[in-house]
């Protein structure tokens, strides 16, 4: 009896209603792509959200954000779809939007759900039932930072195997199996969206760094205010017992893109030296051949030419003394080759 009831929508199901006793109501929406942007405004108007965060709200590649007015609080954080694949290089593919909207006891939050790993309401009231009955708003906000995070570490994981095969398989055979998934177009994908979780990563810590300090822009790019009363759910002071280890994995987490983004630029440099020591090579075999058959086409076109007084057209064994020349200036040719350890 002390688990909080959730009810649905009923003209949109998908949108979820918890109330955490009297501490705390949290409405989840599903981010239907498919919603006409005037129902989707609606639905956002109808929790009071002011109209210029309901702009912030509504634009598909909003990057992270925090922002102001009154007491509400609206955040944007971006996540790392977990099936993107290498190859993709797109933001709006790569990433997807993350809104809470926060005003007293009331957290609103939107995302896809499907294509996401943040906790799901069973999961929150497994928590509860639990014995967290004293659930704040900080925890369940700090909740989705962390998964947030966690799907950009899920993506440089992954990667990470990725790119330690490429570099296995380009150092065992060589250029000839870096193809498809492992081409170097792949792995400049790769990069980029390494880049991008990267610098996603820094925009939230500073968000963070900005949020725990306890001041940030009001909307309109009025000058910093303090972001909500000490006694609000959502004060700096509230939310401080969870700020270090936000901030310790994000850290982690950016210095991890940035060792991934090194490790990816050192194999594209090293499948670009396999192709011109592969080149070089080719290049070499070219050479020495055509060292050694110069001279032998200088033979042959001299002997080759319609003159009808050349001597030694007129000897009986010229065909094998034209053997024998060309054996022989071939065999100098390689023996000073090899003196000059060409070969």
């Amino acid at each position: 009896q002390n688990l909080p009831k959730y009810t649905r929508n009923a003209e949109h199901p998908e949108h979820l209603h918890l109330q955490f006793g009297p501490g705390l109501e949290w409405h989840l929406l599903d981010a239907d792509p498919d919603m006409p942007t005037l129902e989707l405004r609606r639905v956002i108007e109808g929790f009071g959200v002011p109209r210029p965060l309901v702009k912030d709200w509504l634009m598909p590649q909003h990057l992270p954000k925090l922002e102001r007015i009154g007491p509400c609080v609206l955040i944007v954080l971006r996540y790392a779809v977990k099936k993107a694949p290498f190859t993709e290089d797109d933001q709006a593919r790569l990433t997807h939007k993350l809104v809470l909207y926060l005003n007293g006891e009331r957290l609103v939050t939107m995302y896809r759900r499907a294509d996401s790993d943040f906790p799901e309401v069973h999961e929150v009231l497994r928590e509860y039932e639990s014995g967290m009955r004293d659930l704040a708003m900080g925890h369940l906000v700090n909740k989705f930072f962390d998964d947030v995070l966690h799907t950009y570490r899920s993506q440089l994981f992954k990667a990470q195997d990725h790119v330690d095969t490429v570099e296995a398989r380009l150092s065992k055979a060589g250029q000839r199996s870096f193809t498809g998934e492992f081409s170097s177009h792949c792995l400049f994908n790769l990069r980029r969206q390494v880049s991008l979780y990267r610098r996603l990563g820094t925009m939230i810590k500073e968000l963070m760094e900005r949020y725990e300090r306890g001041k940030l822009p009001s909307s309109g790019g009025g000058p910093a205010v303090a972001v909500m009363e000490s006694t609000s759910p959502m004060s700096p002071s509230a939310f401080q017992p969870y700020v270090e280890d936000l901030k310790d994995n994000v850290t982690s987490l950016v210095f991890q893109a940035e060792s991934l983004y090194q490790q990816i630029s050192d194999v594209l440099h090293l499948s670009m030296a396999v192709v011109d020591h592969r080149t070089n090579r080719l290049l070499y075999a070219l050479t020495v051949f055509s060292a050694v058959f110069t001279p032998l086409t200088w033979m042959t076109g001299i002997y080759g030419m319609n003159f009808p007084n050349i001597p030694e057209f007129r000897y009986e064994y010229s065909y094998f003394f034209f053997w024998g020349a060309t054996v022989l200036v071939a065999s100098l040719t390689l023996g000073f080759l090899k003196l000059k350890k060409f070969i």
